[in-house]
């Protein structure tokens, strides 16, 4: 889970101790993970809770795989591309997002990266030798072409 590796090593570099990791998490949740822990504190008639329990709780609702491969497969598909000026605004939101579909084939998130850009753009992409077939090199060919 990216999110919590990302805590772990936030507390290690800022020192936090063990009774103030869940109030230092808080802050960086956002959207239904927000709500979530709002409403466990409700819950719990706290407003503080134990790391372990918190983050069982976590892990029981958020990284149940096929559940996260659906989530991160709707924000693929809610990434936009506004123009050539946004291309990397748009490539990189789409690699934050892809990056973490660890069983999505090539071709699938190829076509999902194509399937808002114009002709021109995916004509490229699509006749450029791709040897290695990953995103890493299909996006860089992008930074290339306007």
């Amino acid at each position: 889970m990216n999110w919590r590796w990302k805590m772990e090593a936030y507390r290690r570099t800022n020192r936090v101790g063990y009774e103030d990791w869940f109030a230092t998490a808080i802050f960086f949740l956002t959207g239904d993970a927000e709500n979530f822990a709002f409403n466990l504190t409700q819950r719990k008639n706290t407003d503080r809770l134990d790391w372990e329990e918190f983050i069982e709780a976590v892990l029981e609702r958020y990284d149940k795989t096929a559940i996260r491969t659906d989530i991160l497969r709707q924000q693929l598909e809610r990434v936009y591309y506004e123009g050539p000026s946004e291309m990397i605004e748009y490539c990189t939101a789409f690699r934050t997002i892809e990056q973490q579909l660890l069983n999505m084939h090539f071709d699938d998130k190829l076509r999902q990266f194509l399937k808002l850009l114009p002709l021109g753009p995916r004509l490229h992409i699509r006749t450029k030798d791709m040897v290695t077939k990953d995103m890493d090199t299909s996006a860089s060919t992008m930074g290339t072409h306007h």
